[in-house]
């Protein structure tokens, strides 16, 4: 069987952003993304919870495994590390052209292989233009020697 991400979210019912029509709206856009480094976004919908209020729901493939913010935690050699930059950097770039800047914390990036990764994009926090996702700064930080590649 597939492995499979699923966030789930409370919402108010009305125009507010945290709204179930935003949610519908940002996951028609977020489900439009096809990159390598980003978890396809492959089901979304709303949900009554037992107490009357609507829960919504994302489904995203995302095989387990480590992830960046373990490599960063276990400060692993750059010649580890090194890897996981390319595809990190392209999927940052690729969000950002498509209107998603977002943040991406290192422990929401999963190490599918050698040189893959996969984050799923739908709930993570939008950045100011002048900010990089945190998993761009922890490597950064950690591996200056790495700045190039990037």
């Amino acid at each position: 069987g597939e492995v499979v991400l699923v966030k789930v979210f409370p919402f108010e019912e009305g125009g507010t952003d945290r709204s179930v029509p935003a949610f519908e709206r940002q996951a028609r856009r977020v489900a439009e993304l096809t990159h390598p480094a980003l978890a396809p976004l492959v089901d979304f919908g709303t949900l009554k919870a037992a107490w009357g209020e609507p829960l919504c729901y994302v489904v995203e493939h995302c095989a387990p495994g480590p992830t960046l913010g373990d490599v960063v935690e276990a400060r692993l050699p750059a010649t580890q590390a090194a890897p996981l930059v390319r595809p990190l950097v392209d999927g940052c770039i690729y969000l950002r052209a498509h209107g998603h800047w977002v943040d991406v914390p290192a422990h929401e990036v999963f190490i599918q292989a050698p040189r893959q990764i996969k984050w799923g994009v739908f709930g993570l926090q939008p950045l100011p233009a002048d900010r990089i996702p945190s998993a761009l700064a922890d490597v950064h930080r950690l591996y200056p020697e790495l700045n190039t590649a990037a």
